[in-house]
């Protein structure tokens, strides 16, 4: 998967995890094969409403391997967007800005992935 910088920083992926690589989780690991399964079709889960949900202990990858699925959705045209879920009810009720004349609120209504 090869997206450019911009589109990395347009999606909010954090700078220290854009170098994940599904290459990276040992194959024992059994979320990997759910992760392969889930980017192989997304686009049809995204249509079915289907998401995946991360948990698990600090350190554990949560956080790598939701910057693995989002640079996927990039690689298949699809823009995600990476917020913290704590940062919503901000985002609803505040002005807040993605860009000048676009609200953070506006934005998360217009995307496929959040």
């Amino acid at each position: 998967m090869s997206t450019s910088d911009d589109l990395l920083r347009r999606a909010g992926i954090p700078v220290n995890h854009r170098e994940c690589t599904l290459s990276e989780i040992p194959d024992e690991l059994s979320y990997k094969n759910t992760l392969i399964c889930y980017i192989d079709n997304m686009r049809e889960n995204i249509q079915e409403g289907k998401g995946l949900y991360l948990w698990g202990e600090y350190g554990t990858g949560k956080t790598g391997a939701a910057a693995i699925i989002a640079k996927a959705a990039l690689s298949k045209g699809i823009m995600p967007c990476w917020i913290s879920a704590e940062s919503i009810p901000s985002y609803m009720m505040e002005d807040i800005y993605f860009e000048d004349d676009v609200l953070m609120r506006d934005r998360i209504f217009t995307l496929e992935f959040l």
